[in-house]
């Protein structure tokens, strides 16, 4: 019991170090398009990934600028740092690599008339990461129990 609260205690550490070198503080005034009541309507056909990284130095890829703008309110709202836009290079460097310890969670997702399943939460995420090719989540249909192969 005790190595468990020293884990949880040295976790909760690591993340108040990483948001306090990260530069990242709580915005006062909130993102452009970000109004009380105001509901951002976006267009998930437009596909224009922009890049951007956390507060925990993650690479964050999100579809649009308009869905960008979307998550930022949500972050604003909840107290928390705002997303920083950064080129896809830069982005590309805090890529998740290593998903061995990932718990699996079958992510069925469907890019066009494409369907595709990836093992883990952790795969779907490194795999947008590192390509840029974006895939919804669809779960659990169309894939159900029937897991598609993703690439050949």
């Amino acid at each position: 019991m005790t190595s468990v609260r020293l884990t949880c205690l040295l976790a909760l550490l690591a993340a108040i170090f990483a948001q306090l070198t990260s530069g990242y503080r709580q915005s006062t005034t909130p993102p452009p398009r970000c109004r009380p009541g105001l509901i951002i309507d976006c267009n998930f056909q437009n596909e224009d990934l922009v890049w951007s990284r956390d507060e925990n130095n993650e690479c964050k890829t999100i579809l649009n600028s308009c869905l960008f703008d979307q998550a930022n309110c949500a972050r604003h709202r909840q107290g928390r740092p705002l997303l920083e836009k950064v080129s896809k290079q830069e982005c590309q460097q805090l890529c998740v690599n290593d998903c061995s310890q990932a718990p699996k969670d079958t992510v069925c997702t469907r890019r066009g008339d494409k369907y595709c399943t990836f093992p883990s939460q952790c795969e779907w995420a490194k795999h947008l990461c590192n390509t840029g090719e974006f895939w919804f989540q669809e779960n659990p249909l169309p894939c159900g129990s029937n897991p598609v192969q993703c690439f050949s």
